[in-house]
């Protein structure tokens, strides 16, 4: 009941009913994402790295481009493990050797503030990796409290952007 936006999306597009993450906790999920597995990673630890392939190198070999939309990312590019809302280990682009090595690749990762403007001027990325900050996700941090505010939280934050992208002359 306190995710009205997301509920709906599911129903008119539909919804993984079987999906489950790869592991616990969410750091090894993140890098799955964009790497095909959790690279042995078993723990939140932002120090650890990964290397090898990954679908940011991938892309950039295709020619394609992608950039990373962080939300409470302190700026661009920025390798902080932790700054107020932000965590690193939601941003698997910065536990990859290969993108940590490539400027033009740490270029890539970005706060979601840019993506209004990339989205406005038309030059969105092939691929974007949007990651709401930890109050917006839905897990929760000490400072955001309860399960229905982080539920009506998450869905405010998939509501916005949803209707931004959609709304964009990218879309």
């Amino acid at each position: 009941a306190n995710m009205p936006t997301i509920n709906r999306l599911a129903r008119q597009y539909g919804y993984a009913a079987n999906y489950t993450g790869m592991a616990h906790p969410s750091l090894p999920n993140y890098v799955a994402m964009i790497a095909g597995s959790t690279m042995n990673m078993t723990s939140d630890d932002p120090a650890q790295r990964f290397a090898g392939d990954n679908l940011a190198l991938q892309l950039t070999k295709a020619g394609l481009s992608w950039r990373g939309y962080m939300q409470a990312l302190p700026k661009d590019g920025s390798a902080a493990d932790y700054a107020g809302t932000y965590g690193k280990k939601h941003n698997p682009f910065m536990l990859s050797l290969g993108v940590l090595a490539d400027p033009a690749q740490f270029a890539n990762v970005r706060t979601l503030a840019a993506l209004g403007p990339d989205l406005d001027a038309g030059r969105a990325p092939n691929f974007s990796f949007i990651v709401p900050d930890v109050c917006n996700d839905m897990h929760g941090a000490p400072e955001c409290r309860g399960r229905a505010q982080l539920d009506r939280a998450g869905d405010a934050f998939v509501d916005a952007w949803t209707q931004r992208i959609m709304a964009s002359p990218t879309w």
